[in-house]
Order: structure tokens, then sequence, then C-alpha cells
């Protein structure tokens, strides 16, 4: 007969008086070292022939001088494993693992170390693949993506072009680029949704460096990344479409709409490729049109309504009978673009114009000519714009460029007429040609210059001190009076600079207006 379990059992944590006994001394001990930890297959619980691959991988990060072979072995190793430690859900493991032995960072030495001007070798071809897999194991490549990203485009796209490098498998060219794309889109998906927008401006913002190349077939390599990641965002446009394809591990996600800082930026270089008549216009016709839906799809939600009303673009699918202009992009992204967004598109063309750009100048000058033509869409920080078109002016000496400068410079005027003024008495010292030459394009309307002065006559607020606006009150009152005395001095605009400037000189020193916080 079985024993009957108590009535009352004793419960665990129960206190139990154990018999009295003698106290003893304590013991002598010894001082150990903590070691780190170290990981091995045992605790990864592989079998055999995978625990010879860990020990391989071991060996060659201890002698990473080893011939081609072997590299690419080691990268198929860092494949094998990435792959059996996820099939096995020992991800956590596999992490501690990959950072004791700098996994990542070896990768990123063999990417160094390939021979930037040929692809003989299917080194490159398995490093993007290994950094896939490191990629998809959580925070093995947190915080590493930028250096891996920068070899890995330093070690492909800046290779020579096709017709140049000898002895080329084109076929091994051709996968190595499409699977830096999958690399490209599978990163984004395993990243943590907080650091999603830090990552896709890394990305972005490696790639456009790619696109400032004196080289077409370097710009055309990046623009074609851009636009496989462009495709990317337009059909996954929010956190909850990224979620069905993606679990993120780090709980709860707080849904919101995907943040591309650099958008503004992107769209500019964009669209001065897509006005070219190089290789570079076809390449940015692809990014262009999936982030008209990326933005579309993620905003029209909720735009402004008074943009949208007052513009009627639409980008229609491109068939035989018609095919999306410059002008149609702008102004189709202008509808729901931030003011910061359209701003970066701004100064990007204005550095378009300069001399020394890479760009078609006459393209240039016709967008910023569009930017003139529509000022409440595009021109909504004169500040920021002022300060571009001062930086820039005295490398801008085409005569297309700089008549679209001049009429920008109006056009800034007629929107906003004492930001202009404040914001060309801030940055425009005494002597300063760019700024003179503002100044005479500014003042040499009669009505623009009437304008000017009446807004800064009433809008004194604007201006932090009583000495100022003593100033700003004298000017004024001199014109407007149009008294005798002060006719010849606004009779001609270089006359007029030179008269403004010696208002602004006073007795203790002060040649300009300091807008403070402006």
């Amino acid at each position: 007969m079985a024993e009957r379990p108590p009535r009352f059992p004793r419960v665990a944590w129960e206190n139990v008086e154990a018999p009295q006994r003698r106290s003893l001394s304590p013991e002598p001990y010894e001082e150990t070292e903590v070691q780190p930890l170290q990981l091995d297959a045992t605790q990864l619980c592989l079998c055999k022939e995978e625990k010879a691959t860990m020990d391989f991988i071991q060996a060659f990060v201890n002698c990473p001088e080893q011939d081609d072979n072997r590299k690419m072995e080691f990268l198929d190793s860092i494949c094998m494993l990435c792959r059996t430690a996820k099939s096995r859900v020992l991800s956590q493991s596999l992490d501690v693992f990959c950072h004791t032995y700098a996994l990542a960072e070896n990768v990123k030495v063999l990417l160094e170390k390939e021979p930037r001007n040929n692809l003989t070798t299917a080194v490159r071809w398995k490093a993007i693949l290994a950094i896939t897999e490191l990629g998809s194991v959580k925070r093995v490549l947190e915080g590493r993506e930028k250096g891996l990203l920068e070899a890995c485009f330093a070690s492909i796209l800046a290779l020579p072009p096709e017709a140049e490098m000898q002895d080329l498998d084109i076929q091994l060219y051709l996968r190595t680029l499409k699977d830096m794309d999958t690399m490209l889109q599978k990163l984004v998906l395993s990243c943590s949704v907080p650091r999603v927008s830090e990552l896709l401006q890394i990305i972005f913002q490696l790639l456009l460096n790619y696109t400032e190349s004196e080289t077409v077939g370097v710009r055309v390599r990046a623009l074609e990344r851009i636009s496989v990641l462009s495709y990317f965002l337009a059909n996954h446009p929010t956190l909850e479409a990224w979620r069905n394809l993606e679990e993120d591990m780090y709980g709860p996600i707080c849904y919101g709409d995907v943040q591309v800082p650099i958008l503004g930026e992107l769209l500019g270089r964009l669209l001065l490729f897509y006005s070219s008549k190089e290789e570079t216009s076809w390449a940015a016709f692809s990014p262009l049109f999936s982030l008209s839906r990326f933005v579309y799809r993620q905003r029209s939600r909720s735009p402004t309504k008074d943009k949208v009303q007052r513009l009627h673009w639409k980008i229609e699918r491109p068939n035989l009978l018609h095919f999306p202009t410059t002008r149609d992009f702008a102004m189709d992204f202008a509808k729901y673009l931030t003011p910061y967004e359209t701003t970066s598109i701004v100064l990007v063309t204005i550095e378009a114009m300069r001399d020394s750009s890479m760009f078609d100048r006459e393209a240039a000058s016709n967008i910023v000519d569009l930017f003139t033509r529509y000022p409440d869409f595009w021109l909504e920080d004169v500040p920021k714009v002022m300060s571009c078109i001062h930086k820039n002016l005295e490398c801008i000496n085409t005569q297309s460029a700089r008549r679209s400068v001049e009429s920008l410079l109006l056009a800034l005027t007629d929107q906003d007429p004492t930001k202009v003024v404040l914001s060309l008495l801030k940055f425009s010292p005494v002597g300063d040609s760019s700024g003179m030459a503002m100044w005479e394009v500014i003042l040499s309307t009669p009505q623009t210059l009437e304008k000017i002065l009446k807004e800064l006559l009433s809008e004194q607020s604007l201006v932090p001190s009583d000495k100022e606006k003593t100033y700003i009150t004298h000017l004024s009152v001199s014109y407007l009076d149009k008294s005798e005395k002060t006719s010849v001095a606004f009779s001609e605009p270089c006359r007029l600079c030179r008269y403004l400037t010696a208002v602004f000189v006073s007795a203790d020193g002060l040649h300009r207006v300091a807008v403070r916080g402006f």
C-alpha cells in the first residue's frame, strides 16, 4: 500500500530550524581571475560536421592571411553556421560566437583586400552572402553596418567599367550585383524597427556618394542599387507592411511611417540625373517612379490639403504615348513633401549650377525656373535658400544658370522681402562681392525695393535692438520720401548698395543687422 501524503504539507519556502551546530571558523580561500566568456561547438549543441565548421572558422580568424580558396571556405562556413543556428533557434548563442571571433570585422577586412581594378574570384560574392546571413542574426551587425557597407561598395561599385576589366566573368559580376541588392533589402528587413530610418539614411547616403563619381559606370551602378531599394520601399511604405515580412524581436512595435531623412537630397539628385542626356537619365527614372509611389502611398492619407487642391499633377504609369517629364515628377512630389524636403531639393539644384558641377547646368537651370514659377511650394525656407545662393554665386557663371539665379532671387524677394533683406544683412559683410551682386539684383526693380523698405518699416519687431530699428527707419524714410537729396543716391543699384552699407556702418562699427536666432 502506497504511503499517504501528509495532510498539511510544508511549503517549500517555510523556515525550518536546523539542529544547532558548532560554528566553524572560515576556511582560507583563493582569488581566481574571471575568464571572459568563450563559446565553442558544445555550447551550440551542433553535430560533428558543424563542430568542424566552427573549428575551421576559429582557425582562419587566428591566421587570416590565406589563399582565395581558404577565404571562400571561411565565408561559406559563416553562411552554413548562421543557417544552422537559425533553424535550431540558437541565434543568441551564435551572437556571442560572432562577436567573440569578430566575424563581421573579418569579412570587412577580406573585402578591403580585394583588388580594385578587377573581379576574377568569387570572394566578393561570397562576402556579400556572408553579410546577408550575419545580418539575419539579431544584434550581430548592429552598429557595424556602415563600415561593412563602405567596404562592400568600395570593392564592387568602384570597379572599372565592364569593358575595361580583363578576364571578367560576366555571370559572376551580375550575380554579385544581384545578391548585393538582396543583401540591402534583407539588412533593412532584419533591422530592429527603431533603427530602420537610421539604416536607410546610411545606405542612401553611401550610395549618393558614388553618384558623384567622375565615371559614368560607377554612377549608374549606384543608381541601380538606389532603384532596387526604392522599389522595395514603394511596396512596403509603412512598418505595418514590414512586420508582415519579418517579425521584430523587440516586443510591441509602435507602428508609424517609415522615415527617410535624406529623401529631399535623394530626390534632388535623381531629378538632376533624369534631366541629363547621358546614361544616368534612364537609370534615374526607375527610382523616381518608385519613390513617387512610396511618397503617395505613405502620405496621401494626410496630405497638405491646400497643396493637393492647387496642384493637379499626377504621375501615370509610363507608356509609348506618354513618359513623365522632370516637371511631372517634381510637381507630383511637391504635393506631399515637407518644407524641409522641398528645400533640400532646391539646395541640391542650386549647387548643381556651379561651373565645376558634373550635372547638366542647362537642365539644372530649367529645374530652378520651375521653383521660381511655383514659389509657394518650393521656396518656403527663404533664409536657407538665400544662404545657399550666397555660398555658390561666385562659382555660377554660365549665362543661363546666372539668369535663373537672378530670377530665383526676385521670386524669393516677392515671396518674403523681410527675410530676404535680413538674411543678406546677416551673412553678407561689407565688401562681400557675392552679397553686393545679390543686392544689385534685388534692388534693380523699383517696385521690389519699395516693397522691401515698406515691409521693413512696418515689421520692425523682427529687428532686435532700438539702434538697429533706427537704421532701418532712416533707410526706409530716406527712400520713400523721394526727396531730391536722396534721389541721386537711389538712382542706380550700385550706388544704392553703397548707401545701404553706409547706413548700417555706425559709429560703433556695426555694419549689418545681426538677426539673432534667425
